[in-house]
Formats: structure tokens, C-alpha cells, sequence
């Protein structure tokens, strides 16, 4: 079997634009998006933030709940309506302090995003799950260093010589 060789051309998109073709409205989707995307991921990250602050229990992070995030954001009561709406519910009175706090007076036009809305909660989910596996370990050292600061500073004030050396080599610490 002969091996096919692909070869790709990276170029400019204002090149391959056809100049008869009105795009306004692929840009103005594209300009949304990517405004709600942003917002999306702050306000996932405010909501649950503000869920632990006040000892709440925090939902389960999956496509589903992204795609709330992104109905309680967006204007459109187009779709589907979901089963539960207590979660929605949730999300919606947390979205009247997380508006207040950032100014903003409207929620997102999402004519013609729907699809786009799928897409993109399952690439948020995506990276949430990566950015979990590949950095746990870190917050765990993290979060044991804030945990037990006190008893790590006290612990520093005692040692001397090759013994605080070899502590600070066994906590990673660098900046003591």
C-alpha cells in the first residue's frame, strides 16, 4: 500500500475570502463565542469560588453543567429545556452577583450558537480534565504547604546547617 503524502499551506484567511461573499455574519458569531467563552470560563471559576466560600456543595463538572453555564449567559430561550432546573436555578441567582460585580447589564445573543455552545462546553470540559491530571500533583504540594505553613515555619526556625538544607530540599521550598 503506497503511502499518501500530505503536504499543508499555511496562509492568511483574508486570502482564501471570496470577495462576493458577505461574512458579517460568520465574524460576528465567531466575535460571540468567543466573548461568551471567556466569560464562561471566569464565570465557572467565580461560581465555584462563591460555592466554597460559603460551604456549599459544588456540582459535578461535566458537559451538561457547562452548557447550563452557557443558557444562564446567553439571552436565547431557544432549545430544549433541561430536565432538573434546580442546578439552573442555582446558576441563575449566582449570575445576578457575578453580573453585578463585573458591570454587565446584558446577557449574550445567542442566535445561531447553539451548535457552537456544544463544541465548546465539550473542549472547556477537555481542559478542565487535563488541567487536573497534569497539575494535581502540584496543588497537592500546594495545598499542604497552606495547610501546614505554621508548623513548616517553626519547624525552619529550629534547624541549622545541612539539616535545614536537606528539609527545604525534602519540602521543594525555595523562597524560605
Amino acid at each position: 500500500m503506497k503511502k499518501i503524502r500530505l503536504k499543508t499551506i499555511k496562509c492568511k484567511l483574508k486570502n482564501i475570502l471570496r470577495k462576493d461573499i458577505n461574512y458579517h455574519n460568520l465574524f460576528d458569531a465567531i466575535n460571540r463565542m468567543n466573548e461568551v467563552t471567556t466569560l464562561c470560563y471566569m464565570f465557572i471559576r467565580s461560581y465555584l469560588i462563591y460555592l466554597y466560600e460559603n460551604k456549599k456543595t459544588f456540582p459535578i463538572i461535566n458537559k451538561k453543567f457547562i452548557c447550563l453555564v452557557y443558557k444562564t449567559l446567553s439571552i436565547s430561550k431557544l432549545g430544549r429545556p433541561p430536565t432538573d432546573t434546580t442546578e439552573l436555578n442555582k446558576l441563575n441567582e449566582y449570575y445576578l452577583i457575578f453580573s453585578k460585580k463585573l458591570n454587565i447589564t446584558t446577557k449574550f445573543n445567542s442566535h445561531n450558537l447553539s451548535y457552537l455552545y456544544g463544541a465548546e462546553a465539550e473542549i472547556i470540559y477537555t481542559s478542565i480534565i487535563n488541567n487536573i491530571k497534569y497539575h494535581f500533583p502540584k496543588y497537592i504540594n500546594k495545598f499542604i504547604k497552606v495547610f501546614f505553613a505554621d508548623i513548616y515555619k517553626k519547624k525552619l526556625k529550629t534547624l541549622k546547617g545541612n539539616d535545614l538544607k536537606e528539609f527545604k530540599k525534602l519540602l521543594n521550598l525555595k523562597n524560605c
